[in-house]
């Protein structure tokens, strides 16, 4: 058995028991059980032994469950929206949901790339910068500028075409 194995089998079940305690579901606790120990491999040499490897280990998923926190924050005003706007008047929301969903969509194909993509795998898909800068083999600084700036253009456009409110 390779040290990571035991390392994994000595760690799991406390690290494991952590995250259900954090977040209250089985599935996504295993989830971030299993997303928590690929980060500790990729950064295993950055472990200082300043504490126990366990709580080492628990930091990591909390801050991978805290990310995944803040990603859903950042969709849920405009879901919370959309469901007050529905209930007004379901049909007329249907139909204006649709024109801003194109006139986003018309928006976003007009970026010039690598902004597009970038705006495309954080935003709609919810990659993290530090993410997308290892896809593309550049920093995160350059992901996140061309993110914000991307963001900022839309937000410029969106108003243009009076859809400010979305």
């Amino acid at each position: 058995m390779d040290e990571f194995e035991q390392l994994y089998r000595e760690n799991a079940p406390l690290v494991y028991g952590y995250l259900l305690r954090l977040t209250g579901d089985p599935g996504e606790a295993e989830e971030l059980l299993q997303e928590t120990f690929v980060r500790a491999l990729t950064r295993l040499d950055g472990f200082r032994g300043d504490c126990r490897l366990s709580s080492w280990l628990c930091q990591i998923g909390k801050n991978l469950y805290l990310d995944a926190r803040r990603r859903q924050s950042r969709q849920l005003p405009l879901e919370g929206a959309v469901a007050d706007a529905a209930a007004e008047d379901p049909a007329l929301l249907r139909q204006e949901e649709r024109e801003a969903a194109e006139a986003i969509l018309r928006q976003v194909e007009r970026l010039t790339e690598p902004r597009r993509t970038v705006f495309a795998l954080h935003a709609l898909q919810g990659l993290s910068l530090a993410e997308i800068s290892r896809r593309f083999r550049r920093s995160e600084s350059w992901a996140r500028v061309l993110y914000y700036r991307a963001k900022r253009r839309l937000i410029a456009a969106m108003k243009e075409d009076g859809l400010d409110g979305f």
